[in-house]
């Protein structure tokens, strides 16, 4: 699904029966994903949908879903972030306890321990970011979307 102020591209989907744009107030149908674009994570691809398509729903009701449907794919791509950040630290530390040089292990060394340590506190401090969304975002409080902004900024930045 592509939302209009969210960005121009579909996820894989070349993979799906139809692609939905929301543009305003209208959802359209597109069955053409268009043409692959390429993405820093090469297992995906991402696609910008053909211009048109069939009008399957409009009115205020499709842009408020399409805000809603928005700011839970922002809060997963956060929670995906803090995962992916924990299970690289994990392997980093575990990597850098085996590693050797000079002598001794490489985590041993000071400047190995500052960016691990930094990287803990930046993903430590993202997770209650995280939760914060996921209440805000449950409860459909107003701020919701501010709290899931934060969120991916800060597990992003992790």
């Amino acid at each position: 699904m592509v939302v209009e102020g969210y960005g121009p591209y579909a996820l894989d989907a070349d993979a799906a029966g139809a692609v939905f744009v929301v543009t305003g107030d209208e959802l359209r149908m597109v069955r053409d994903p268009g043409e692959p674009t390429p993405s820093v994570d090469p297992a995906r691809r991402l696609f910008r949908p053909a211009e048109g398509g069939e009008v399957v729903a409009s009115g205020a009701r499709v842009r408020e879903a399409a805000r809603a449907a928005a700011a839970w794919a922002t809060f997963a791509t956060a929670a995906q972030a803090l995962g992916c950040g924990e299970a690289l630290l994990r392997a980093t530390v575990a990597y850098v306890k085996q590693r050797t040089q000079f002598g001794g292990p490489v985590g041993s060394f000071q400047a190995v321990k500052h960016r691990l340590a930094d990287t803990l506190l930046g993903l430590e401090f993202a997770r209650p970011l995280l939760y914060g969304a996921a209440v805000e975002l449950a409860g459909d409080a107003p701020g919701a979307g501010a709290a899931v902004a934060a969120a991916k900024v800060a597990a992003g930045e992790a």
